[in-house]
């Protein structure tokens, strides 16, 4: 939903004017089914000591979640790392249409003040007034996960590498809640968001709100194997760039 009409002045015995609540924006989520079954022969059964194989629930409902996890962040790789194309017929990160591209440049204080300006300065869907959102989590490669930590942490500015005793007030310490290094993540480029609760950005939609796999068992009638099958029902996508920032790294 798009935010209401500012309030009008009303003279005296004058009546109230009318105001818009728009609908915003809209985006669309395509729900997939996954799964997959898992075989066992009642010979390895018969030969599982520690009967591992006849309890490999865990194991199929980690398999479910990390699916969902890689689908997540096969976000950020489509359109050569622009992200998804969304509604208006551009990807999730671009400067000139959605202002959440900055330049190249590493995950310094300087870089994440500029940031959280250009975040703060997002209008709502019907521009009405600004959504003076700020940055709660910062995502980026393994690499450049120190870096991020220290910048949040540090009581004196980081940038300022020569002489710690003397540098200034670090004014980006703090700004994030947390600080998220991925494996699935490459190169140079990093992130921030807004808390998801506040500004969403991308969202696994769930059919029937239903979070959990489904896990069946069965037992082969004529040969006494076992087969389990884990099933999810969901979809992942871009649902608003507002609440993103997006640096190409250096």
């Amino acid at each position: 939903m798009s935010s209401f009409s500012d309030l009008a002045d009303v003279n005296e015995a004058g009546e109230y004017q009318q105001g818009v609540l728009g609908d915003g924006a809209k985006e669309t989520i395509q729900g997939k089914r996954k799964g997959r079954i898992l075989n066992v022969t009642p010979e390895v059964l018969i030969n599982d000591d520690m009967g591992a194989i006849s309890r490999p629930t865990i194991a199929l409902g980690q398999a479910a979640g990390r699916t969902i996890e890689k689908d997540v962040y096969a976000l950020f790789a489509l359109n050569s790392g622009a992200g998804p194309t969304m509604s208006d017929g551009h990807p999730l990160f671009d400067d000139t249409n959605h202002g959440n591209l900055a330049g190249s440049t590493a995950p310094t204080a300087a870089a994440w003040d500029a940031a959280r300006q250009k975040m703060g300065s997002q209008k709502d869907p019907g521009g009405n007034d600004y959504l003076d959102i700020s940055p709660a989590i910062w995502l980026g490669p393994l690499s450049l996960g120190t870096q991020a930590r220290l910048v949040n942490t540090s009581e004196y500015n980081p940038d300022d590498a020569k002489n710690q005793k003397y540098a200034p007030p670090n004014t980006s310490r703090g700004m994030v809640k947390d600080v998220i290094d991925s494996p699935r993540l490459s190169g140079t480029a990093w992130y921030l968001f807004a808390d998801p609760a506040v500004e969403p950005v991308i969202e696994v939609a769930f059919l029937n709100g239903v979070q959990t796999p489904t896990i069946d068992q069965e037992t082969n009638f004529k040969t006494d194997g076992l087969s389990w099958k884990v099933a999810h029902r969901y979809g992942v996508g871009a649902v608003g760039w507002r609440g993103a920032q997006k640096n190409p790294g250096a």
